[in-house]
C-alpha cells in the first residue's frame, strides 16, 4: 500500500460581480477524511450569523473525496461595496486544529439605460461601469440574442472605451442601415465578467429596450381680443436634440420678411424629446382672424420637414363709460363682436368682485365704472 500524508489547506475562491445583487463566495477546505468540526465566516472579525438582518447564509458544506467546500451568501441589500471575508475553519484531525483565509468580494456598478431615437442618424448607446477592479472588455448582444462581431461595421460600431479609476464607458453605435430594419421594443444588451477573478465571478448582463421617436408638430391655436399682442405655439415632438431650424409662415411668407416689427419668432429650447416654438404677433397685426404655418426641419428624420396650421381667432369688445341718473333702473352693455361660439360674461364691481347672478337688488352709485372679463380660451 501507498501511504499518503495529507496537509490541511483552506483556498479562497474570490468573486467580483454586480452591486446590489445576491453573491456567493467560498473557500475550499483539503486534507481532510471526514466532515471539518467547524465553521464560521467572519466580517471585520465578526461572525455574520450574529449581524443583524438575513443579510448571510451560511452553507458548511458536504464533505467527499478529501475535501469540503464551505460558502457564504451575501445578499443584494448587503452587496453594495468591497469587502474581505474569513472564512475559518476547525478539524480536530489536526494538531493545529483550526486555520483561516481571506475571501474577497468585489463590486462593480453597469448602466444601461433605454432609448427612444429616431432613424436617420446613426444612433450611439452606452453601457457604463464604475468600480470595476481592471479593464473588462464588454460584449455587446442584439435582439436576436447573438454575439455583435466588431467586424460587422456596416451595422455597428463597439467602442470598448477607455479604463480609468475602475470606471469606463463602452458604446454600441447603430448604423442607419441597421436602424431601418430594427422596430421598437427590440432589446439590446452588454455583458462582461470581472478580468480579475474570471475563474469564479459571474456574467452581468445588462439590458436596454430601444423605441423610435416619432416627428409631430402638434398647434396651440387661440382666440384672443383684437389689438393686443398675443403668443400663438406649436409643439414638436419625436426629437433628440435642438431643431435645425423653424420658420412661420403667413399665407405663405416668412413672417420675418413682413414689414414692420410685428412678429417676433422664438425657436425654443430643447428638452425631454420635445421643443415648443412660439410666435408673437404684435398688437398692430392681430387685427383679423389668421392662420400661420409652424414649419420645423429636424435632419434626425428621413422625414425632415413638418408643418402644421396654428389658428389666431380675434374678437373685439367694447363697454363704454356712462353716466346715469339714480331715479331708474340703468343697464350697460359688453358688446362683442367677431366670437367664434357662444361665451358667458362675468361682470365685475367696483370692489373687484364678480357679480353674482342671484344679486337682483345690486344697485348703481353715480359714476361708478364697470370693467367687462369675457374671453375664450
Amino acid at each position: 500500500m501507498v501511504l499518503t500524508l495529507l496537509s490541511l489547506d483552506v483556498q479562497p475562491t474570490n468573486k467580483e460581480g454586480e452591486s446590489g445583487t445576491d453573491a456567493t463566495i467560498s473557500c475550499v477546505i483539503s486534507g481532510i477524511t471526514r466532515q471539518v468540526d467547524g465553521v464560521v465566516w467572519r466580517k471585520d472579525g465578526t461572525d455574520v450569523t450574529s449581524l443583524s438582518g438575513s443579510n448571510y447564509v451560511v452553507s458548511a458544506g458536504t464533505y467527499g473525496s478529501n475535501s469540503q467546500t464551505t460558502t457564504l451568501t451575501v445578499k443584494a441589500a448587503t452587496n453594495t461595496a468591497d469587502s474581505a471575508y474569513t472564512c475559518g475553519i476547525t478539524s480536530n484531525e489536526w494538531l493545529v486544529t483550526n486555520r483561516e483565509t481571506n475571501v474577497i468580494l468585489n463590486v462593480f456598478l453597469v448602466s444601461l439605460l433605454d432609448r427612444s431615437v429616431p432613424t436617420a442618424t446613426d444612433q450611439t448607446i452606452t453601457c457604463s461601469i464604475s468600480g470595476l477592479s481592471q479593464n473588462t472588455p464588454v460584449t455587446w448582444i442584439d435582439p436576436n440574442n447573438s454575439d455583435i462581431s466588431n467586424t460587422d461595421t456596416g451595422n455597428y460600431v463597439i467602442d470598448q472605451g477607455s479604463y480609468s479609476l475602475g470606471s469606463k464607458s463602452a458604446t454600441l453605435t447603430l448604423k442607419t442601415a441597421k436602424l431601418s430594419a430594427l422596430t421598437s421594443g427590440d432589446i439590446f444588451k452588454c455583458k462582461l465578467k470581472s478580468a480579475l477573478y474570471a475563474t469564479y465571478s459571474p456574467d452581468v448582463v445588462k439590458s436596454m429596450t430601444l423605441s423610435f421617436l416619432t416627428l409631430d408638430v402638434q398647434p396651440i391655436n387661440k382666440e384672443v381680443e383684437s389689438g393686443t399682442d398675443t403668443a400663438i405655439s406649436c409643439i414638436i415632438t419625436g426629437i433628440t436634440k435642438q431643431l435645425d431650424n423653424v420658420v412661420w409662415r403667413k399665407d405663405g411668407t416668412d413672417v420675418s420678411t413682413l414689414s414692420g416689427n410685428n412678429y417676433v419668432v422664438s425657436a425654443g429650447t430643447y428638452g425631454s424629446n420635445s421643443q415648443t416654438t412660439t410666435l408673437t404677433v404684435k398688437a398692430a397685426a392681430n387685427s383679423a382672424d389668421s392662420t400661420y404655418t409652424c414649419v420645423i426641419t429636424s435632419n434626425e428624420h428621413q422625414e425632415t420637414n413638418k408643418e402644421t396650421i396654428v389658428t389666431l381667432n380675434v374678437f373685439s369688445v367694447s363697454v363704454e363709460d356712462r353716466a346715469i341718473t339714480t331715479a331708474t333702473d340703468q343697464t350697460i352693455a359688453c358688446l362683442i363682436s367677431g366670437l367664434s361660439q357662444n361665451t358667458p360674461v362675468t361682470w365685475i364691481d367696483p370692489d373687484n368682485n364678480d357679480i353674482s347672478n342671484t344679486d337682483t337688488g345690486f344697485q348703481l352709485s353715480n359714476y361708478n365704472t364697470y370693467r367687462k372679463s369675457c374671453s375664450k380660451y
